[in-house]
Parts: structure tokens; C-alpha cells; sequence
């Protein structure tokens, strides 16, 4: 029921003043917890959109071992199903997903550069991701904050479509089934149906264009109603400057510099150790130096001649409990004030026979 229409009745879009109302729903937290999470890709090339792969990642909760098993063939491809711990994307999780799409575009894009466009969400920008995408060969294009509306391909011409696409096979489904609710394979199921027809056999060359990720600046008629046209900027080939870089990444987050341009540095040569044609001869490592404290032989020398005798340190003790017969070492390095002088000994005369 739509609000402000007669009870019992079905409202209509011209009931509710042309403009249909928002619906509300209580989603219980066993439903939250079986949500996906569907991962896009799109490229300007018709060739390498047909065979990259888009990914739904699901839970351990709702991806069971036997639905994973199931999933594939040509109904599925070139969407893929993968079940992790949770289906919110983490750095090692988007890292696995980079490595397979470089996998499936390496015979396509041979020989060309990959630029990746994302937005600069933390996990996209994190140097376990950026790091993945140099060993790949992709540069990270980050799109500045409040601007994928205007300059992301997904956001411009795809999310839409899909939506509607999957709206639409998940409500004839529904009505064949005679259920609410779908079974999470079969839902899941549609869902790659809806991404195949939606997403792998479009072309999105004129989306890219109009986005502006072409020679030509952007031309949707979004960018145009909120900022006007913009002049093509003036481009110097050179790795932009931190003051470029501030204005589009984000200020609270940690992004690796480095990391994200790796593809254009080049690797820093080793230092050399030694000069060539020096050698210095191997040193032996030396042997460790004894402690600075009192010999075991003076502190009870000392200790014997003073009339109340006095404590003897633990070092001390431990040394002359360890070997009393031993000779005293031969570093003998006073701390504090100096030893007092030793008693003479007294010599006994020669025996006789």
C-alpha cells in the first residue's frame, strides 16, 4: 500500500501524483547477512569485454562447496562465482580477482597497456592492490571523490541496465515459481543471466567517450548540466605532482605514491657492495668481551680482608660457585672506586729432609 491512497485499494503511479514513493522494508539480520557483492568490469574494447570475467562473491553461508562445484558452462560464463569468508571485498580478495582478469586478457590486450579505473575507495587504493595491478601490467586510474557519477563508465551507462535487466528475470522467475523469495542459487543464477545480456554482449566504446577516458573531454549530458563544458587541460607527459595528487586522492587515507606509479618508475639498480676489482680480506668475527663488573678473585680477596665482610655481587657469586679454582680473567675492569690492594701472602720455609 502506497501512503495517502483509499484502504484496500492497489495505488496506481497516477494515484500517487505521477511520482512513485519510496518503499520501506524491515530486512531481518539473517537476510543482511546473505547479501553478494558483484564485481564489474567493463573495456572499450569489444574483443576483451566478451571474454573478461565478472565476478559475484558470496559468503561461506550462502556459496556452499556443491554450488560452487555446479557453477560454470557456457550459462555462466563469464561470470564467476567465488566463495570467500565474507562477501565484502577485502585487499586480498580484489587481488585475486586482478590476477584472473589479467589472466583472461593476457591473449587479447598483448602488446597494449591496461588502464584500470576505479574510485578511490580505501580497498582499491590499499598497497596490496596496487602492488597486484603493477605485476599485472595495469595502471590505477583513482577517480576523485563525488565524481564517478560523471566519469565511470559503470555508473554512466551500465549499473542501470543490469539493474533493470535482473529486476526483470528475478520477477518472471517469481511468477513461475509462485514464491517471494528465491532460492539463493537460482537468484544468483539470474543474476549472471542479467550480466551476460547486460554487460558482456554491450559495447561501451561511446560510454568511455562520453565519460571522457578518450582523447576528447567528457561529453555526457550529466558532466555537461553540473559543470559545464570543460576545455581538454594541457597534459605534460610526467608523473603529476603531490599538489595533482592531494586534489584527488583521499586526505584521511594512506596511499602509496610509489606503489600506484610502479608501472612508469624504473627499479632502482643495487648498490654496490664493494668496488670492482677491491677485495678486502674476511674478517673473523671477534670474540664477545666480558662484563664490566668486578673479578670473582678481587671482590673476595676484598671481601676477606674487610673486618664485616661485604655482599658479594650476583655476578661474582655465580663465577666463583661455577669454578673456584680457576685463575682470574685476565680483563680486569674496576667499576666504581678502585679494588683495595691484595694481603701479601705469607711464604713458608722449604721443607727438609
Amino acid at each position: 500500500m502506497w501512503p495517502g491512497t483509499r484502504p484496500g485499494c492497489v495505488a496506481s503511479s497516477a494515484d500517487a501524483g505521477g511520482r512513485r514513493p519510496p518503499l520501506e522494508q524491515a530486512v531481518p539480520l539473517r537476510a543482511r547477512r546473505c547479501a553478494v557483492s558483484f564485481v564489474a568490469f567493463l573495456c572499450d574494447d569489444d574483443a576483451a569485454q566478451r571474454v573478461i570475467p565478472q565476478f559475484i562473491v558470496a559468503n561461506k553461508r550462502v556459496a556452499s562447496p556443491g554450488m560452487v562445484a555446479r557453477w560454470g558452462g557456457a550459462s555462466c560464463e563469464p561470470v564467476r562465482l567465488l566463495r570467500m569468508q565474507s562477501a565484502w571485498l577485502r585487499g586480498p580478495g580484489l587481488s585475486k580477482i586482478l590476477r584472473e582478469v589479467a589472466a583472461a586478457l593476457r591473449p587479447v590486450v598483448a602488446g597494449r597497456r591496461v588502464v584500470l579505473s576505479m574510485d578511490a575507495c580505501p580497498v582499491h587504493l590499499c598497497p596490496e592492490v596496487l602492488r597486484t595491478a603493477a605485476r599485472c601490467g595495469m595502471h590505477v586510474l583513482p577517480l576523485a571523490a563525488q565524481m564517478t557519477k560523471y566519469l565511470q563508465p559503470l555508473d554512466v551507462g551500465a549499473f542501470l541496465p543490469l539493474k533493470q535487466r535482473y529486476r526483470c528475470l528475478y520477477e518472471r522467475q517469481q511468477l513461475l515459481e509462485l514464491r517471494g523469495v528465491l532460492a539463493p542459487e537460482r537468484a544468483l543464477r539470474l543474476l549472471a543471466e542479467a550480466a551476460q545480456s547486460a554487460l558482456v554482449s554491450g559495447s561501451w566504446g561511446e560510454t568511455f567517450r562520453r565519460c571522457g577516458l578518450s582523447p576528447a573531454p567528457p561529453s555526457s549530458a550529466r558532466f555537461l548540466e553540473a559543470l559545464g563544458p570543460a576545455p581538454l587541460p594541457v597534459i605534460e607527459p610526467a608523473i603529476p605532482t603531490l599538489a595533482d595528487l592531494e586534489l584527488i586522492l583521499p586526505r584521511n587515507r594512506f596511499v602509496s605514491v610509489g606503489d600506484l606509479f610502479r608501472p612508469f618508475l624504473r627499479p632502482s639498480p643495487a648498490p654496490a657492495l664493494r668496488p670492482p676489482g677491491r677485495s678486502r680480506p674476511s674478517r673473523l668475527p671477534e670474540p664477545p668481551r666480558p662484563p664490566l663488573t668486578r673479578s670473582a678473585s678481587a671482590a673476595l680477596l676484598a671481601a676477606a680482608a674487610s673486618p664485616s665482610p661485604a655482599p658479594i655481587r650476583p655476578a661474582a657469586a655465580a663465577a666463583a660457585s661455577s669454578s673456584s679454582a680457576a685463575p682470574p680473567p685476565r680483563h680486569r675492569v674496576p667499576v666504581g672506586d678502585r679494588l683495595p690492594p691484595c694481603p701479601p701472602t705469607p711464604r713458608r720455609p722449604p721443607a727438609r729432609l
